[in-house]
């Protein structure tokens, strides 16, 4: 719906608003972090979510969906729990969108991989990643831009958008 992408949107930019460029210039210069996170991402939870599914015995359909759930990248939901706990939201940022660009690449690797498993090709869902990218990057980096010219205003909304996020 319309009101939920404007608050996802709106969210997405009081994250901007909290994240500190320099601290994102760090993630990508030394990216141990991110590093972990791609690993994790792309490696350990695709390759747990088949061995679950294969253990608990699920039928095809079940276990590709959780195959695919498992290789996908996480979006939003990170970075508001990220904000939450008090985490470090600029990595949770970087993180969410290098494994949205990886995983154009990536997920029809493990598609292929898996799908030895199953009966029938596994489609990547490109446009669905795609959209979680822009929707993503877009409105963080307008409240990036904020928080350069309006710094003091940026720190008021970021925390509204920690409210609104619940």
């Amino acid at each position: 719906s319309l009101t939920l992408a404007v608050t996802m949107a709106f969210v997405a930019f009081t994250f901007g608003c909290g994240t500190d460029f320099e601290l994102l210039k760090t993630a990508f210069k030394k990216p141990i972090g991110l590093s972990i996170g791609v690993l994790c991402q792309f490696i350990v939870m695709p390759s747990l979510a088949f061995l679950l599914s294969t253990i608990v015995q699920m039928p095809d359909y079940p276990k590709l969906a959780t195959l695919i759930m498992g290789s996908c990248p996480g979006g939003s939901l990170s970075n508001v729990t990220t904000f939450w706990v008090n985490g470090s939201l600029t990595l949770s940022i970087a993180m969410s969108t290098v494994s949205s660009i990886a995983a154009m690449a990536i997920m029809p690797v493990l598609m292929i991989i898996y799908s030895n498993a199953f009966d029938s090709a596994i489609p990547v869902p490109f446009g669905e990643i795609s959209v979680i990218l822009a929707t993503l990057t877009i409105p963080v980096g307008i409240g990036m831009l904020f928080k350069w010219k309006w710094p003091v205003l940026a720190e008021k909304i970021k925390r509204l958008g920690g409210i609104i996020g619940l």
